[in-house]
């Protein structure tokens, strides 16, 4: 997929400009992300500095890599089978053009979540990525961890602006999305996996409060922890 979405940018320059993300205006999500959560958490005032910070690099070291699409919602609400045994991808609202994989990032921490990938084989797979693409799994980890900064911070900024309105519920999931951004950010060395070590669920959101403080003000069962599918709003709007 990441090949043929190479040759078709190639082939349509116009459409790859019309896609194209650049870091400022996914800082500027960032900005947004930080500012409405601040007014909405007073208490999460600066949680987002070195999440920036950490992004800004990143995001400037990926500038000379190769794009390619980026679907933006890219979990399995949004995979469908084919008869034949294929996969085929919808909901392409959100896409735009960058070289990062935030988009295997996002399908690697929902099979994490959900308990599909176990913590072993789920390191194995950037290498696995690399060796079909062709390349450096140093690269892809830290793809990996920029498109994760990315993707969540995009989901920050939907659940403060927006979901805590239209999804109550929401306001349960913003200490996750901080300390996970934490969490990124806290990644000094190239080619570190994202997701080694790291624990997740409910056990992480109390990392966000130094005195392991959870805040739990919405629904109860199966909705606690989940991301809703209105994330896919674009970041832009």
């Amino acid at each position: 997929m990441r090949a043929e979405s190479a040759l078709r940018l190639a082939s349509d320059p116009a459409l790859a400009a019309g896609l194209r993300r650049s870091t400022a205006d996914l800082l500027a999500v960032a900005a947004r992300a930080d500012a409405a959560m601040t007014a909405l958490r007073p208490d999460l005032a600066g949680a987002l500095d070195d999440p920036v910070r950490a992004m800004t690099g990143r995001l400037e070291l990926l500038s000379g890599e190769p794009e390619t699409i980026v679907h933006g919602d890219f979990q399995a609400k949004n995979l469908l089978s084919t008869p034949g045994g294929g996969i085929v991808t919808v909901d392409w609202s959100d896409a735009y053009v960058h070289p990062h994989l935030g988009d295997l990032y996002l399908l690697l921490r929902e099979g994490r979540k959900q308990g599909r990938v176990e913590s072993v084989r789920i390191e194995a797979l950037p290498e696995l990525f690399a060796h079909e693409a062709g390349t450096d799994p140093r690269v892809v980890t830290d793809q990996l961890v920029t498109g994760g900064l990315c993707w969540t911070m995009n989901a920050l900024r939907w659940v403060v602006e927006i979901g805590v309105h239209a999804v109550p519920v929401s306001r349960e999931w913003i200490d996750e999305l901080v300390t996970d951004l934490r969490g990124l950010a806290a990644i000094r060395v190239a080619g570190s996996s994202p997701f080694a070590g790291r624990a997740h669920g409910a056990d992480r959101r109390a990392e966000v409060h130094g005195d392991g403080e959870r805040r739990h003000q919405g629904g109860e069962g199966e909705e606690r922890g989940r991301l809703p599918g209105a994330v896919e709003e674009k970041s832009s709007e």
